[in-house]
C-alpha cells in the first residue's frame, strides 16, 4: 500500500472509533491526515471532518493546504482556519487564515500602500501579485463547477495547467468552461465595469501608466475582479 493508503485506512479505523456514540468524548484531534493523499481522498476527508463537525468539535493540524482549501472549495460550514507562526525564540503567534487570493491581494495592499519603495520598483510586483490572485480565484471557480459536475481530479488538474499557460486561456476557463474562448473574456468583463476591465488588462499586461500613480486603485480594482470570478 502507498503512503497516502495507508493513511486513508488508518483513519478509516479510528475515526469510527473515535465518534462512536458511547465515546464520552466529544472532540477528535486529528494530526497531518493528508500527507501522502492524493486530491479525491482530501475532498473525500474533507466532508467526512465536516459531517463529524455536525455534533462534535473536530481540531485537525495539518502542514498541507489541500484540505483547509478543499473545506472553503466544497463550501462545508463554517470551519475556522487559523495560521499557527513560530518565530524568533520560538515565539509562538496565530492569525486567521486566508485563502490565496486573500493572501495575495493583501501583500498587494501591503506593498502598494508603502512609500520605502520607489514605485517603478513597486509597481510590477503589485500587478503580479494582482495577477496571482486572479489565477487564484479562477482555480477556485473551476474546482467547484468541475467537482460538482464530477469531473475527475487529475481531469481538473490537466486542464488547468494547460490553460495556464496565459491569463486570457485561464480566465476563459474558468468563465466559460472552455479556454478556447479567450476572444470573449473582455466582452464579458465588460458587463462588470470599467474599472474591472482596467484591473484584468494590468494584470495580464504589467502595470501601465494609468496605475503608476494609483497602485492602490489597482489593489482595489484586482479584488473587485476577483469577487467577479468569484
Amino acid at each position: 500500500m502507498s503512503q497516502g493508503e495507508l493513511q486513508a485506512l488508518g483513519l478509516a479505523v479510528f475515526l469510527p472509533r473515535g465518534c462512536a456514540a458511547d465515546t464520552p468524548l466529544r472532540f477528535v484531534v486529528v494530526d497531518d491526515p493528508v500527507q501522502s493523499m492524493d486530491p479525491s481522498k482530501v475532498d473525500g476527508l474533507a466532508r467526512v471532518l465536516a459531517e463529524l463537525a455536525e455534533d462534535r468539535q473536530v481540531v485537525v493540524f495539518t502542514h498541507d493546504s489541500r484540505l483547509p482549501d478543499a473545506v472553503g472549495r466544497l463550501d462545508l460550514g463554517n470551519a475556522r482556519v487559523v495560521e499557527v507562526r513560530r518565530a524568533e525564540r520560538s515565539v509562538v503567534t496565530l492569525r486567521p487564515g486566508a485563502d490565496p487570493v486573500s493572501r495575495h491581494l493583501d501583500d498587494a495592499w501591503a506593498l502598494a500602500r508603502t512609500d520605502e519603495v520607489p514605485v517603478e520598483v513597486r509597481a510590477p510586483v503589485v500587478a503580479e501579485l494582482c495577477r496571482t490572485a486572479v489565477e487564484a480565484a479562477c482555480h477556485q471557480r473551476i474546482w467547484r463547477s468541475r467537482v460538482a459536475a464530477g469531473v475527475p481530479h487529475d481531469v481538473i488538474e490537466s486542464a488547468i495547467v494547460a490553460a495556464s499557460r496565459r491569463l486570457t486561456t485561464i480566465v476563459a476557463l474558468a468563465v466559460f468552461d472552455d479556454a478556447d474562448r479567450g476572444g470573449d473574456v473582455l466582452g464579458w468583463l465588460g458587463r462588470h465595469g470599467a474599472a474591472v476591465v482596467g484591473a484584468y488588462r494590468a494584470c495580464r499586461e504589467g502595470v501601465h501608466g494609468a496605475y503608476l500613480a494609483d497602485l492602490p486603485g489597482l489593489v482595489r480594482d484586482a479584488r473587485a475582479l476577483t469577487r467577479v470570478l468569484g
